[in-house]
């Protein structure tokens, strides 16, 4: 949400749309919900919208909770935002927890380190995609490896991220006794 998105804000509001459109063309059965941070509101900390309650309500996260996305401040902290995350939505039981996040900024400044981010992402079985430039790249593969998620561009269409999500739905089963 920082100053510097300015220029990639529209092409990723245009490819989240686009992705939420195509889960639901899918026949996904997801629940979604949003994490900002790097606003001048709350220091650039996380703040879990809608209190971490995901919705299934596509119309409602497009024209409601994502448009609370706004391009303000400078603070970026993307693990602090991945730690505050895993901990603060409400999943569904037995749910594959997928993460994505979106960020311009090097993900280390301030409340959590790599290190936390993680033992957050492992410890709660999420796997995370991360959008960030290519020089930004190493700073979330430690994650995006042991989470068997994966790394785009962050104006790159989101085709390819969903394609990824897709196998890995159709590749695992959650047994429960």
């Amino acid at each position: 949400n920082s100053g510097s998105m300015s220029d990639e804000q529209q092409a990723v509001s245009n490819n989240v749309r686009s992705f939420v459109d195509s889960l639901t063309l899918r026949g996904v059965d997801f629940a979604l919900g949003l994490c900002r941070y790097g606003q001048s509101t709350n220091s650039g900390n996380p703040i879990i919208e809608d209190n971490g309650i995901l919705t299934t309500n596509v119309n409602y996260f497009k024209n409601t909770l994502w448009t609370r996305n706004v391009v303000s401040g400078g603070t970026e902290p993307g693990y602090y935002a991945i730690k505050q995350s895993s901990s603060s939505f409400s999943f569904r039981s037995g749910a594959q927890k997928i993460f994505i996040i979106i960020t311009d900024e090097t993900p280390n400044q301030g409340g959590a380190t790599l290190q936390e981010a993680l033992d957050a992402c492992t410890n709660s079985s999420i796997t995370l995609y991360a959008l960030t430039l290519q020089g930004l790249y190493t700073t979330f593969e430690p994650i995006t490896n042991a989470t068997h998620g994966a790394l785009y561009d962050i104006i790159s269409p989101f085709n390819d991220i969903l394609n990824h999500i897709g196998r890995g739905i159709s590749n695992s089963y959650v047994l429960k006794y």
